[in-house]
């Protein structure tokens, strides 16, 4: 520490001894790479902070639209619309629509596929609320168990609501080679999404949606 402060206070004198219109000159030539990366440090500090600011802390609800080819993420139409019609006010919270995945579990091999495993990370972590995707796609991911059961009492009431919609998956629920109709996806044919999915899809929800209570305004909304 010694040795730091009498280098330092060396250089101080030697800079102070310069004439004053060669000092700037005398600093960018040996410290330019020092001043450079304290100024990115800063710079990166600043932007953290700013965004840490700035940026939503809730999310009011996340959907993935997986498979299409138009944009439907943030300022899209179908974003926007949503947003206005169930009163979410975007400066406090965030209204998240994945559109960026692509993968067809139904008929072709999901290893290895980054997409497929960026899906079920989406599912798993708890952070996704609902998956929209070719019916047979949709279905494919309810039969490998990441789609809630439709009959659960938390959704039960989506259930009953779109009964003439509802889809379903052979499972061996109880381990005892017994298969059993499980309900897991609700059909989108004649909602707004027709537009995007000229196959037709399906909606299914995560097992671990943590905004379930927004589910049916979502439904409500594309039927609309």
């Amino acid at each position: 520490m010694d040795t730091l402060k009498t280098r330092m206070a060396a250089e101080w004198k030697k800079i102070c001894a310069l004439p004053r219109k060669e000092r700037p000159c005398y600093i960018w030539d040996y410290y330019k790479l020092r001043i450079l990366a304290l100024a990115a440090v800063l710079a990166f500090a600043v932007t953290m902070t700013w965004h840490a600011v700035t940026t939503p802390s809730e999310t009011w609800f996340f959907a993935c639209f997986a498979n299409v080819e138009a944009d439907l993420g943030e300022n899209s139409d179908l974003h926007s619309g949503f947003a206005e019609y169930a009163g979410y006010d975007l400066t406090e919270g965030i209204l998240q629509f994945e559109d960026e995945i692509y993968c067809k579990p139904a008929t072709s091999t999901t290893t290895g596929s980054a997409y497929y495993e960026l899906l079920t990370a989406y599912l798993d972590a708890g952070t996704l609320d609902v998956v929209v995707m070719g019916t047979d796609d949709l279905l494919a991911v309810g039969e490998a168990g990441r789609l809630m059961d439709l009959s659960d009492a938390r959704v039960s009431a989506l259930a009953e609501e779109y009964a003439d919609r509802i889809l379903t998956v052979e499972a061996d629920l109880e381990d005892d080679g017994e298969l059993t109709q499980v309900p897991v996806g609700i059909d989108l044919s004649g909602s707004r999404l027709d537009e995007y999915y000229s196959d037709g899809c399906a909606l299914g929800v995560s097992a671990n949606a943590p905004h379930i209570d927004q589910i049916a305004l979502f439904l409500s909304y594309l039927f609309s």
